[in-house]
């Protein structure tokens, strides 16, 4: 007896039913045939191995403070990136893509909802996004896909609390220990590769952040440190990282001696500044007489931003007005260099970071699921490198304050798996929002309609099209606007009332303000129209938010605030 599944009954019903009139026997053997055709193809297909519209794993790559300029493939005079150099011969390689924003948090935010930071109301650091009912995060597509998707973030700005973790089955964003800044590459591989092994038979969507490029510049390699000694016995020694330490100290009554002495390669005069010392609080155990500090012999004025600066050997007098006592002491040491050394140190902590990614690269291969893994490489704001002046006129070294092509232009790299798909460089703008609406893309996801981004494997990318970009109090000194209509660069600060205007095919680097100029031209007229509209709407509907005090202490470690 042939048995029907339950799901076939109707068919068949409806088939015998067909058969009882004579006239629609006809009808019945065409479908019948029709039937047995579309059977065949659905089993052929089926013996058929996946073409590459069917692979599945995708994997992001997000890179902190990443100068496109930086990696070979884009300009072989800073750096050598062959890992990065290799993955992007053999996918796509955008020239100019750009960033919303110079922050990290809300850079990443714009990444992962495809919409401007101010429209997710995420404008600086250390503090929570809001829902987003209507346009879910790219991960929480993958996620209902049926996808295992998991995250591995290097800095605690990422952390889960602040709402990226959204669609993400496995959230790994706990602080670094012992006050460092963020997990070294080598740190966050070591968590991912055993992921990876227990994962290699699951469709996969894999977030990777690394922060290595990102101040302090401290390669893991760089042995810089500081010998610290409390009356002629040894403490310890403390690296130049920024790493936040606390150390117990045994005072004797009346005056203490607390020495520096201090190893930086990139020093070579003794009595130049050798270190910075940041965050030098002193607290005393309860009940017991106060203690305060004053700087001694080898220390010197700090910089806007540090208590105070050592030469090569220096000394702190700590003054213990009652009995012998404990007091615990909390310090950040970083290394003072100059501009052309700190520039070497990015430069070190970009090649470590390729190093890493090609260890990466190579447990993907040997698991077996290079060829079935899509990657998606991109940096989520740049870094200025002494370019521009500081307001007190010292070159600029970070992010997060101005708006200029080397504080926002970022790589993008694109490799599909699979061996017939594209190859080439791509020249037309392209910027952060377009990120989520690819990696739906690789996997062959339909796209949410409230994206604000475009589908960079579309070989109709727009040619030209508006970026606005910006930055906010309280983290920038001043809140500033800017809009984008390549190769046009309209910059704007509604608190001076100033506008700069750079041309990026012919002045890159944006030397020399053409706006005074071209302001009267009806194209920077228009320009100018469309960016104080946004600027408004922006500053108008702008909430305010306060981070708490752990938030706010995080924020000044790492130097977002002063």
């Amino acid at each position: 007896m042939i048995k029907v599944s339950a799901d076939c009954r109707p068919v068949c019903v409806q088939i015998c039913w067909l058969m009882k009139s004579r006239s629609n026997r006809k009808n019945v053997f065409i479908l019948m045939l029709v039937l047995a055709v579309v059977a065949g193809l659905v089993i052929i297909q089926l013996r058929r191995p996946p073409s590459p519209s069917l692979i599945r794993n995708v994997v992001l790559i997000s890179i902190d403070t990443c100068r496109a300029d930086y990696l070979s493939c884009y300009d072989p005079s800073h750096s050598r990136t062959p890992n990065l150099d290799s993955l992007a011969e053999s996918g796509l390689l955008f020239e100019n893509c750009f960033s919303q924003i110079p922050i990290t948090l809300p850079a990443h935010a714009a990444i992962f909802f495809s919409r401007q930071p101010d429209e997710l109301h995420v404008y600086n650091n250390g503090v929570a996004m809001e829902e987003q009912p209507l346009s879910p995060s790219v991960a929480e597509i993958f996620q209902k896909e049926g996808y295992a998707t998991a995250a591995f973030v290097s800095m605690a700005v990422l952390k889960a609390t602040y709402g990226l973790d959204r669609g993400f089955g496995e959230y790994h964003g706990d602080l670094p220990q012992n006050g460092r800044f963020y997990y070294t590459a080598k740190e966050v591989n070591s968590s991912v590769f055993p992921w990876l092994e227990q994962n290699s038979e699951r469709d996969f969507f894999l977030w990777l952040h690394y922060s290595d490029p990102h101040a302090p510049y401290h390669p893991p390699d760089l042995r810089s440190q500081a010998a610290i000694s409390l009356n002629g016995d040894k403490l310890g020694d403390y690296a130049l990282s920024g790493t936040v330490y606390s150390v117990e100290l045994d005072l004797r009554s009346g005056s203490n001696t607390l020495e520096f002495d201090v190893t930086n390669p990139g020093r070579t005069n003794p009595d130049r500044r050798h270190v910075k010392v940041r965050q030098f609080e002193l607290s005393k155990a309860e009940g017991a007489a106060d203690v305060t500090w004053e700087q001694g012999e080898g220390c010197l004025d700090g910089p806007e931003g540090s208590l105070f600066s050592c030469i090569q050997k220096a000394h702190v007098r700590l003054i213990n007005s009652g009995a012998a006592a404990r007091v615990a002491l909390t310090f950040q040491l970083f290394h003072s260099l100059p501009p052309e050394r700190r520039r070497e140190m990015y430069r070190d902590e970009v090649e470590y970071l390729d190093s890493q990614l090609g260890r990466l690269f190579k447990k993907l291969a040997a698991l077996k699921l290079d060829a079935k893994t899509h990657i998606l490489v991109v940096g989520d704001h740049g870094e200025s490198l002494g370019e521009y002046p500081t307001k007190q006129g010292r070159p600029h070294f970070g992010h997060i304050h101005y708006l200029y092509d080397a504080y926002l232009r970022v790589p993008l790299i694109i490799r599909p798996a699979g061996s017939e798909s594209r190859k080439g460089r791509i020249d037309a703008p392209v910027s952060l929002l377009d990120i989520a609406p690819s990696l739906l893309s690789l996997a062959g996801i339909r796209p949410n309609r409230q994206y604000s981004g475009t589908d960079l494997l579309d070989a109709k990318i727009p040619a030209r099209r508006d970026i606005i970009q910006a930055t906010y109090k309280p983290e920038a000194d001043k809140n500033r606007f800017a809009i984008l209509s390549f190769p046009w660069h309209l910059l704007f600060s509604p608190e001076d009332q100033t506008y700069e205007l750079y041309n990026l095919e012919t002045d890159p680097e944006e030397t020399t303000d053409i706006y005074p100029q071209r302001a009267g031209e009806e194209a920077v007229r228009q320009m100018r129209l469309r960016l104080e509209t946004a600027t408004r709407d922006i500053l108008i509907n702008r909430p305010v938010h306060e981070v708490d005090d752990a938030t706010e202490k995080m924020l000044r470690a790492l130097g977002y605030i002063k």
